[in-house]
């Protein structure tokens, strides 16, 4: 599965990601055992803003995910900044910073 990608320093998600949020939503849809699933969201280290740009994003794909049908309660923001980069430095650092993750957090028996 392609990363979710956003044009610079922006809440604009690239065409390409709009599928992967749906290619996650019908995952969703499909496993109800996935009773609580965080959106996991990390920047590239760019300044002041970087926590409010990973909340923005964050509820940007929880919004995108509610509108494929994707109930809000079984969605947890978790907007992490850029407290955690994958890599400090370097050509292209940003493209392994810049990212969203799907960790599940509570499952469920399902009948």
């Amino acid at each position: 599965m392609e990363p979710i990608a956003f044009w610079g320093k922006s809440t604009k998600l690239k065409k390409r990601s709009a599928n992967v949020i749906g290619q996650v939503a019908a995952t969703l849809r499909a496993h109800p055992e996935f009773a609580k699933v965080g959106i996991e969201v990390h920047v590239h280290p760019r300044g002041p803003k970087d926590q409010k740009l990973s909340e923005d994003r964050a509820k940007l794909i929880k919004n995108q995910m509610m509108k494929r049908g994707v109930a809000a309660d079984r969605l947890e923001i978790q907007s992490k900044g850029s407290t955690k980069p994958v890599r400090k430095d370097g050509k292209n650092a940003f493209k392994f910073n810049d990212r969203v993750t799907f960790p599940v957090l509570k499952v469920k028996e399902v009948p």
